[in-house]
């Protein structure tokens, strides 16, 4: 990508989105002389503090993505799954934005904590809420049953976007249990815990959440499995330890440090 699409593409995103305090980014040429020319450009202006957005810039080392942790490893899963659909479809430009905005939409759903306020006020949490103060709906068909009042463009999209989902899923959630270090120490799961179940298992846009309402506890006094009342239909289900997802919010009475989804 050049700099002037760079530079157009952020001014599209600071017309839709709240201006960002820092930029992470990795070190690809165009973002460090966006960087660059930016910096002069505001040098040049007397009212800069007033009339110029005011960004830190992130840059990774080079050649080092991994350095980007959870962000990149999304991004890696996004462009396996694009990889294995769009040759399946002849699609616009207009029509391929509109397929990024919704999967845009479907991974900033995706819970990454929650917060306990009392017996009936858990909430999840999403980078949603962090970037609207909501979770956000999507205008997408709950099931490949449902039948759309709809030309034939919105249900290419449908269709398309379902497959994103079922590879998506396929990949992103095994990706959590095997992020575990063995090494570490971690609480064990205990009666009430919100969980994300490492299963492809739902309709489109709904991750598969859970509560704890039964464990098992070995000699070791460790949980080696938990029974978990799913979300989505009540459906009690008994797994290993490692087919869940500890959403937590750390309080001042851990003392673990907490997990969360994306550790």
């Amino acid at each position: 990508m050049s700099t002037d699409a760079l530079a157009s593409a952020l001014s599209a995103f600071l017309a839709r989105k709240p201006k960002p305090k820092t930029i992470y980014c990795d070190n690809q040429t165009s973002f460090g002389d966006l960087k660059r020319q930016l910096d002069v450009f505001k040098n040049n202006l007397r009212d800069a503090a007033s009339r110029f957005p005011s960004i830190s810039w992130h840059f990774m080392p080079p050649r080092s993505p991994h350095t980007g942790g959870v962000h990149e490893r999304l991004i890696g899963f996004v462009k396996k799954a694009l990889q294995k659909l769009l040759p399946d479809y002849n699609m616009t430009a207009l029509q391929l934005g509109q397929l990024l905005a919704t999967i845009e939409g479907l991974l900033n759903q995706r819970p990454i904590a929650y917060v306990h306020n009392g017996p009936d006020e858990d909430q999840v949490i999403t980078p949603n809420h962090l970037l609207h103060g909501t979770a956000g709906e999507m205008l997408v068909p709950l099931n490949t049953s449902a039948t759309l009042p709809f030309g034939k463009r919105f249900r290419q999209l449908s269709q398309a976007v379902r497959r994103f989902w079922a590879r998506f899923q396929s990949e992103y959630l095994p990706s959590l249990h095997s992020s575990r270090k063995w090494l570490n120490s971690q609480r064990n799961l205990k009666i009430g815990d919100r969980v994300l179940i490492l299963e492809k298992d739902g309709p489109i846009t709904k991750y598969p959440l859970g509560t704890v309402i039964a464990v098992d506890v070995g000699r070791d006094q460790l949980v080696r499995s938990a029974t978990v009342e799913r979300e989505i239909d009540g459906k009690k289900v008994t797994r290993h330890i490692r087919r869940f997802r500890l959403l937590h919010v750390p309080g001042p009475d851990d003392d673990d440090g907490g997990l969360t989804s994306e550790a």
